[in-house]
């Protein structure tokens, strides 16, 4: 029975969305996943955000409760007897702690890796400017500027199917996954005002991934998060039920 590995909250989340090729999706994903689309569009996104409160176990790590983090994610179906459950898999996560990494990739069979990180959150005359940064060879920057005005997501929107997962799968390309819950409240989005990358996929992602630097986003997002709890990872097996 699953039980509530990790609770923190998310802070602060953009959320850079671009295109992709979903059959070269597929050959990126564990054996029993599929590419979920939206409107016939194959998304990555590049998610920067804050955990917040980290708790491990119910237990706060010293040193290990607040940090940002950098993600590539893509957003997958598995087939169950009661239809397709929709989910994320992140391709690379980046975090500054090393203990961090060692524990998700053990728990979850993720793909974090470490290196040094910063955030900024400031107040501005039209609202608040949020940005993240990475350095790898270089410094890499994510920033966005919202006067804060939330709204409500809605159905059928790409930002509710962007932001809407509650799944989260690990696992090497054509090898078993594992399945884990993450709960948290529907969140809202706010309106941008302005967004700036500079950034280089292939410094961070590797070869496969340079054709991102020659593509700007489809659509940026930003949402001020909550708190979330992450659950137990169960290994699939290839045990995937059909569709019925």
């Amino acid at each position: 029975m699953a039980y509530r590995f990790l609770s923190a909250y998310w802070k602060n989340l953009i959320c850079a969305n671009y295109l992709c090729d979903p059959t070269w999706l597929q050959t990126k994903l564990p054996e029993g996943l599929l590419p979920d689309l939206w409107n016939g569009r194959c998304y990555l996104s590049l998610v920067g955000f804050l955990f917040d409160e980290t708790r491990v176990l119910g237990i706060p790590v010293p040193g290990h409760t607040s940090f940002e983090e950098i993600n590539l994610r893509a957003y997958v179906l598995r087939p169950t007897q009661d239809g397709y459950r929709r989910g994320v898999i992140f391709i690379r996560e980046i975090v500054p702690r090393p203990l961090i990494a060692t524990v998700a990739n053990t728990f979850y069979q993720e793909h974090y890796v470490t290196r040094r990180m910063k955030h900024n959150y400031m107040q501005t005359a039209q609202g608040f400017e949020v940005s993240y940064s990475v350095f790898d060879q270089n410094w890499h920057h994510l920033n966005i500027e919202t006067n804060g005005i939330l709204s409500e997501l809605e159905e059928g929107q790409e930002a509710h199917f962007i932001l809407e997962h509650y799944w989260g799968y690990g696992g090497k390309p054509g090898k078993e996954a594992t399945e884990y819950e993450v709960r948290h409240p529907s969140w809202k989005i706010a309106e941008l005002q302005s967004y700036a990358m500079q950034l280089d996929f292939e410094q961070l992602y590797g070869g496969e991934y340079a054709f991102l630097n020659r593509r700007d986003p489809v659509s940026v997002f930003f949402t001020p998060g909550s708190a979330v709890e992450v659950f137990s990872g169960n290994k699939l097996r290839n045990s995937f039920d059909p569709v019925l």
